[in-house]
């Protein structure tokens, strides 16, 4: 999508909360030209699920998004540490009310 003209802004906020997906800031750069507000990255150092498939899967460099804070040089990126609210990836459920209080 972000290769498509017409496409530039086409979504207000984009929340990823325990991404098993690329931390890599090339990876985000390109979500940039899609949202025309704020990039979140919700994740928890020690999901232990993400840490598995991490090893499992042998992700690409940059790390896991949903374990750690994507570097991405951009105002419109916020990374917010989940730590204190879930343990793993299993909480993210039942817990989606104080996240959601804790994003903003």
């Amino acid at each position: 999508m972000s290769e498509r003209k017409g496409c530039e802004g086409i979504i207000q906020d984009a929340i990823l909360i325990g991404g098993p997906c690329s931390g890599n800031s090339y990876e985000w750069q390109k979500f940039t030209r899609v949202v025309a507000g704020r990039l979140v990255n919700g994740y928890c150092r020690s999901d232990w699920l993400l840490k598995f498939l991490y090893r499992t899967l042998s992700m690409p460099t940059g790390g896991v998004a949903g374990l750690q804070p994507v570097t991405l040089e951009d105002r419109r990126m916020v990374n917010v540490d989940l730590s204190h609210i879930v343990t793993g990836h299993s909480e993210y459920p039942e817990k989606m009310h104080l996240i959601m209080k804790e994003m903003g």
